[in-house]
């Protein structure tokens, strides 16, 4: 095998490259999702795209985002990040009881202080929305 790895992984260092220069002069949009969706297709367990890809679609399709989401919670790596910005786009919505489960599971997996601070504020609002 080349040193740079399959042509499927030099692809994909490439695709994410071309996503991130995208980010970079401010041009995400539907040409950085094309692009992160061509990298799930290569690498469907690929966390960070999953998550990117969920918060590509945060604004304008919460059940795309959702579903982006869901996927990268089931890859170990991206767990409690994918929780965390799916807690995020659910609490955005006004689903505050429904982010708390993910938030506490984030915290299980990656204590952090200022994400123990959000789960208290979620935790208040679900209470004060009953």
């Amino acid at each position: 095998m080349p040193i740079w790895g399959s042509s499927d992984d030099v692809r994909k260092r490439m695709l994410k490259l071309e996503a991130r220069l995208a980010a970079a002069r401010n041009e995400v949009g539907d040409e950085q999702a094309r692009i992160l969706e061509e990298i799930v297709k290569l690498d469907p367990l690929d966390g960070e795209t999953l998550i990117l890809l969920g918060q590509h679609y945060a604004a304008t399709n919460v059940e795309k985002a959702v579903f982006y989401f869901e996927r990268a919670e089931g890859v170990e790596k991206t767990e409690a990040d994918a929780r965390l910005r799916h807690a995020q786009v659910l609490v955005r919505n006004g689903k505050y009881q429904e982010a708390l489960p993910l938030l506490k599971r984030a915290l299980e997996l990656k204590p952090r202080e200022d994400v123990q601070h959000y789960a208290e504020q979620v935790e208040r609002a679900a209470r004060r929305n009953g």
